[in-house]
């Protein structure tokens, strides 16, 4: 492994469908057989990476939760985890549980929810001390259909210790952003230390790559600590503001095949 291409998933190899186009396909194929390692750098789970893995060919590794964790596909190996603390843990289960909405535990290739939405999950009806003895939680997702209730639900998030909020929906921040029809509302929590860009500097110290051999490509509020870890900022036209403003380089936007493009023109 000589160059790396982190890249993340929502609203930049993702189309607005989250779908990935053939054309993005073929692409990421092509740069690996140069020599780049394009490696999914998202804030999805390893149970949702894995259950997509033939929309990403040749890419054999991924950091999923936020940098909660990095894992090959090939060798079936976790790199390195970010475990959260089992006591905040509970916590945002009951404050999730009290309000009525969606809570998403993350844990190796599986997720346990309180109310089911997608086939492959797992319902529990109450979280229990026990349970968080025998599964370690990388990341808890808390999210629902109703702006209000997850946007009003921030400072009690915050106010549960050893945790951060590492990711949000992008209306949360800016609700000039228009909600996307029938999306979730939503807060990917995490420990205090976990974020892309510690999980790209790790990724790198455990393959030796040299920080001018590394590219990384976003749109969003948590690629902002994975650019401060590459040699190239590549940005897609559709990316907030603040984000754009870090780029070396903006692409297309991800319903434009902007990932695709700029892979293409690798050498």
């Amino acid at each position: 492994m000589q160059k790396v291409v982190f890249i993340d998933l929502d609203d930049t190899l993702f189309n607005s469908d989250l779908q990935v186009s053939e054309t993005t396909k073929e692409s990421l194929a092509g740069a690996n057989a140069r020599g780049f390692e394009c490696v999914i750098a998202s804030g999805r789970t390893r149970s949702y990476i894995g259950d997509r893995l033939e929309d990403f060919p040749k890419m054999r590794y991924a950091i999923s939760g936020n940098g909660a964790e990095a894992y090959d596909f090939v060798e079936n190996k976790i790199l390195f985890q970010s475990m959260m603390d089992a006591d905040a843990v509970m916590k945002l289960w009951n404050l999730a549980v009290e309000h009525d909405v969606r809570v998403v535990l993350a844990i190796d290739d599986e997720v346990y929810v309180n109310k089911t939405k997608r086939s492959g999950e797992n319902v529990i009806d109450k979280l229990t001390s026990e349970f968080l003895d025998e599964h370690k939680i990388t990341q808890v997702t808390i999210s629902g259909p109703d702006f209000e209730i997850i946007r009003n639900l921030r400072p009690e998030i915050e106010a549960v210790p050893n945790i951060k909020i590492a990711n949000q929906n992008k209306s949360l921040v800016d609700p000039s952003i228009p909600l996307k029809p029938g999306g979730s509302i939503y807060y990917n929590i995490v420990s205090p230390e976990c974020s892309k860009g510690n999980a790209v500097k790790k990724f790198c110290e455990i393959f030796n790559i040299a920080k001018e051999n590394t590219i990384a490509i976003g749109d969003d509020h948590n690629d902002v600590s994975m650019f401060e870890e590459v040699g190239t900022k590549v940005v897609v036209a559709n990316a907030l503001p603040n984000v754009l403003e870090m780029a070396d380089l903006v692409i297309g936007s991800n319903d434009d095949d902007g990932v695709a493009k700029f892979l293409d023109n690798l050498a």
